[in-house]
Parts: C-alpha cells; structure tokens; sequence
C-alpha cells in the first residue's frame, strides 16, 4: 500500500491465474506449506503461472524441485520445481 501497490490475498486459482503479478509469501515449515498448495489445488496452478512470480522467504524456497528442511521423518519435501534444484540449509 506504502508503494501504491493494490495486493490481494486469495487461494482461488482462477484469481492467481488472472492476477498480472504473483507473490508467494511464506513462514513455516515447507511440508507444511506444500500440503496446503496441494489442498488448495494450488501446486499444480503455480508452476503454469506466465506473469511475474516472486517467491519470498519460504515462498522461494518452495520454488525449487525440493527441500531439504525435514518433515515427518523424511529427508526432502516436494516442492513446486518451477526452480531447478534442492534448498538447502547452509
């Protein structure tokens, strides 16, 4: 708003699909995460977006093909691999 910038928060594809740009915010755990987009039918809407995504925070790390933050016992969390790779700690 500071900037002048109209943003709004939605889990409805055809309104990410619409929008001109994409913002993928994030705080928590990537399996966490994940498991909502999927809920949401979102992991599969994302990686077909053709505006301007920017992933912030989480929201990046989810961009790559996995993450190594571990969940549940497992080693790597699918991610939405719009991003070639693996996040991983440093």
């Amino acid at each position: 708003q500071r900037l002048g910038a109209r943003a709004e928060v939605s889990v409805d594809p055809a309104r990410i699909r619409a929008a001109s740009h994409v913002l993928l915010p994030g705080v928590g755990a990537a399996h966490d995460t994940m498991q909502r987009l999927n809920g949401n039918g979102l992991a599969e809407v994302i990686p077909t977006l053709t505006q301007p995504l920017l992933g912030i925070c989480l929201g990046m790390q989810l961009l790559y093909f996995a993450s190594a933050e571990a969940a549940s016992g497992s080693t790597e969390t699918a991610g939405l691999g719009i991003v070639p790779g693996l996040s991983i700690r440093s």
